[in-house]
């Protein structure tokens, strides 16, 4: 178990099939990071629209997810992500790797207009480095993009 600052509940962690695990809540988390992949890709059950609807289901209304895409070219997938959250999805595509980091929002926390979107999603991009050797993470991709 972790734990979080004073006064909040304890964070805690799971281990199971994410698919199962996420399908069996509702509004639950504020984030929700979704990290599944071996050296074969994700799993089928991890990219499955079903399984982002559960995503979106399981958020608290102003939850976000963030999603580990291995090899980050996969149109199907950012389009079952933008499908189940309404186009409310960034895109951070890592210098040093193929992956790619989605943002995808329930609500409005990325913002209620586009250009709030728009502004959010560069905040994400300079904000904490994703790439882990001290670059900053590169392209900002919205959901149109992508």
């Amino acid at each position: 178990m972790l734990s979080r600052s004073k006064g909040r509940p304890p964070v805690q962690d799971f281990c199971e099939d994410g698919a199962d695990f996420v399908r069996r809540q509702q509004s639950q988390f504020d984030v929700l990071m979704v990290d599944g992949f071996d050296i074969e890709g994700q799993p089928p059950q991890l990219c499955s629209q079903v399984f982002y609807d559960d995503c979106y289901s399981s958020l608290a209304p102003e939850g976000i997810l963030v999603v580990n895409v291995c090899d980050g070219s996969n149109p199907m997938l950012f389009a079952r992500m933008r499908r189940s959250f309404r186009n409310r999805i960034v895109a951070v595509r890592s210098d040093d790797s193929s992956n790619t980091i989605v943002f995808a929002a329930r609500g409005s926390i990325l913002g209620h207009t586009r250009e709030q979107f728009a502004a959010n999603g560069q905040k994400i991009e300079w904000g904490p480095r994703l790439a882990g050797r001290g670059r900053r993470s590169g392209n900002v991709s919205y959901a149109k993009d992508i």
